[in-house]
C-alpha cells in the first residue's frame, strides 16, 4: 500500500514537474509577445529620439520579421539538434540583448539592430513550445498546447500593450525598454532550471534530426505541395491586418483619428488581442464538427465588415473596444490554416508543412507592417510638432490602412477555391 502511494506521489510529482517545463515555453512566448508589440506604444517617443519619420519607423520594426521570418524555415531542425534548454535560453538572451540596443543606441541603425535581435531571438518560441510538448507531455495534448499556447501569446500581446501604454504615460518609454531588456536575463534563468528539474525522473531523449540529404528533400517535397502555399497565403492574409495594425499602428491611428490618450490608445487596440485569445479558443472547438473550409469563409467575411466599422465608422470609445474584440475574434480563424498545412502531407512531413506555413504567414510583417509609414510620408504635408516630429492627419491615417480591408477581401476571395469536404483540401472544388 505504501509502495503504490509512493509511485502515485511520484507520477503526480512528475507530471507536475513536466508542466512546469512546457510552463517555461510559454513564458518565452508571453515575453516575445510583448516585445513584438512595444514599439506601438512609444511611437512618438521613438521617432523623437532617432528624429525619423513614419517610414523610417516603420522600417525600424520590420526588422524585428527580416529576422524571425526566415528563421522558420530552420528553427525546426535546430531545437532538433541542439538541447531545447540551451537554445530557448540563449534566445531569451537575445531578446533582452536586442531591447538594450534599441533604449541605449542614439543610432538608428543599432536601434534597427536590436529590432533584429528581438526577432532572432523570438523566432524559436513557438516552435520551442511545440517541441517542449513533444517532449514532456503525450500526443494527445498537442493540440491542447497549441490552442492555448497561442490564446496565451496574444494576451500577452493584450496585457503588454495596456501596461506598457499606463507606464509609458506615468513613467517614460526609457524605463519600460530597460526593465524589459533586463528581464531577459531572470526569464532565461527560469527557462534553463524548470527544463533541467523537468527532465529529472523522466525517459526523456531529444532527438536529432534526420539526415541533412533527407531534411532537404522533405523541405522540397512540402515546398512543391500548392495546398501548402494556399494555406500559407489564406494565413498570410488573415494575419496582416493584426501584425500591421494591432502590433504596430492601432495606437496611434486611435490616439490621431479619436485623439485619445496613449492609455486609452493603448487599451482600445489592445482589445483585437483579447479578441484573438478568445477567438482562437472557440475556432478550435468548432473545428471538430464544422468544416475548416466553411470557418475560413465565414470568419473572413464577417472580418471585411468589422474591419471597415472599426476604422471608418465614427464610434464612442465603448463600442471601439467591442468592434476590436469582435476583429480579433473573427481573424483567429487563421490557426486553422496550420492544420489544413498539416492535412495534405504525411504525418512525418507535418513538421514541415507547419513551418512553411508559418513563415508565410509571418511574412505579412516582413512585407507589410512598414507599409502605412510609407503611405503615411507620402500624404504628410509636412507639419511638425515642437520636438520636430512629423504630426500625420486623420485623413492620412484614414487613407494609410486601407491594406487591411484590401488584405481581407482577397483573403475571402482565396477561401472560395478551398473544398475540404471529406478532410481533404482541394484548390477548386469538383463539380
Amino acid at each position: 500500500m505504501d509502495n503504490k502511494s509512493s509511485q502515485n506521489q511520484s507520477n503526480n510529482k512528475i507530471t507536475f514537474l513536466a508542466i512546469l517545463a512546457v510552463s517555461s515555453g510559454f513564458f518565452f512566448y508571453f515575453y516575445e509577445y510583448i516585445l513584438r508589440i512595444s514599439p506601438s506604444v512609444m511611437e512618438d517617443e521613438l521617432m523623437a529620439k532617432f528624429q525619423v519619420g513614419a517610414a523610417a519607423f516603420g522600417a525600424m520594426s520590420v526588422w524585428y520579421y527580416y529576422a524571425y521570418t526566415p528563421m522558420q524555415l530552420i528553427v525546426g531542425t535546430i531545437v532538433d539538434k541542439i538541447k531545447i534548454k540551451y537554445v530557448l535560453s540563449i534566445a531569451a538572451l537575445l531578446c533582452g540583448f536586442g531591447t538594450f540596443f534599441i533604449s541605449m543606441s542614439d543610432s538608428f541603425a543599432l536601434a534597427c539592430t536590436g529590432r533584429f535581435l528581438q526577432g532572432l531571438g523570438s523566432a524559436f518560441a513557438w516552435v520551442g513550445i511545440m517541441k517542449l510538448a513533444s517532449m514532456f507531455l503525450p500526443d494527445k495534448y498537442f493540440g491542447a498546447v497549441s490552442g492555448y499556447g497561442s490564446a496565451l501569446g496574444f494576451l500577452g500581446a493584450a496585457a503588454g500593450q495596456m501596461t506598457i501604454g499606463h507606464v509609458v504615460a506615468t513613467v517614460g518609454w526609457y524605463e519600460v525598454l530597460h526593465i524589459l531588456a533586463i528581464a531577459g536575463i531572470p526569464l532565461a534563468i527560469i527557462i534553463f532550471t524548470l527544463i533541467t528539474v523537468g527532465s529529472k525522473g523522466r525517459n526523456t531523449q531529444e532527438v536529432n534530426a534526420t539526415a541533412e540529404s533527407s531534411v532537404i528533400k522533405d523541405f522540397f517535397t512540402v515546398l512543391k505541395n500548392p495546398y501548402i502555399w494556399i494555406a500559407g497565403i489564406i494565413a498570410e492574409l488573415m494575419f496582416l491586418p493584426t501584425t500591421v495594425f494591432a502590433e504596430l499602428w492601432g495606437v496611434s491611428y486611435f490616439r490621431t483619428v479619436y485623439n485619445f490618450s496613449i492609455e486609452q490608445a493603448s487599451n482600445v487596440s489592445s482589445m483585437i488581442f483579447f479578441g484573438w485569445a478568445i477567438g482562437s479558443i472557440i475556432v478550435g472547438s468548432l473545428s471538430i464538427k464544422v468544416r475548416t473550409s466553411i470557418l475560413l469563409r465565414v470568419g473572413s467575411f464577417i472580418s471585411i465588415f468589422v474591419a471597415l466599422m472599426m476604422l471608418y465608422l465614427p464610434m464612442n470609445y465603448y463600442a471601439l473596444c467591442a468592434a476590436c474584440i469582435a476583429f480579433g475574434a473573427f481573424s483567429s480563424i487563421e490557426v486553422l490554416t496550420f492544420a489544413m498545412g498539416m492535412s495534405v502531407v504525411e504525418n512525418r512531413l507535418a513538421g514541415t508543412a507547419v513551418a512553411l506555413v508559418n513563415f508565410l504567414c509571418m511574412s505579412s510583417g516582413m512585407l507589410f507592417q512598414g507599409l502605412p509609414g510609407k503611405f503615411l510620408e507620402l500624404a504628410w504635408d509636412g507639419a511638425k510638432n515642437a520636438e520636430g516630429t512629423p504630426i500625420y492627419s486623420v485623413s492620412d491615417y484614414k487613407q494609410a490602412v486601407t491594406i487591411i480591408p484590401i488584405a481581407l477581401v482577397l483573403c475571402f476571395i482565396i477561401t472560395l477555391f478551398v473544398d475540404d469536404k471529406n478532410k481533404r483540401i482541394k484548390l477548386f472544388s469538383k463539380k
